[in-house]
């Protein structure tokens, strides 16, 4: 992805998610929602594969539903639907990794964009 488009894109993330979250999900408390705050990822490659180098803490208290985090079709559908942090434009471009940790939103080359951190809210 040209350094171009993938700035606009992180531009276009920082504008639109910061109107979302804090209310939409206040109330939801159950045992199949996982707790997590959205990172915006500064990755590098490092001849073997892309490491984090770098992130910040977009959004807190986002509350995600199990089959949300765990379907990559879902969770895509999601950011762009009701985060809209990503455009219809990045359909086919863009994967999920799950770490055990965080749910990584990566460019198909592996280079982490942003991640969903659930891990340090587990019990």
């Amino acid at each position: 992805m040209h350094l171009a488009k993938r700035s606009k894109l992180v531009l276009l993330f920082l504008n639109l998610i910061t109107t979302h979250t804090k209310n939409t999900h206040k109330n939801i408390m159950k045992d199949n929602y996982y707790k997590t705050k959205l990172l915006s990822v500064d990755a590098w490659h490092d001849g073997d594969g892309w490491s984090w180098n770098n992130w910040h803490t977009i959004e807190e208290g986002i509350y995600l539903h199990e089959s949300v985090l765990n379907s990559s079709r879902k969770l895509l559908k999601y950011c762009r639907e009701k985060l809209e942090i990503i455009t219809n434009d990045s359909k086919g471009k863009l994967q999920i990794d799950d770490d055990g940790y965080n749910v990584n939103i990566q460019l198909r080359t592996g280079e982490t964009l942003f991640a969903f951190c659930y891990g340090e809210y587990l019990n």
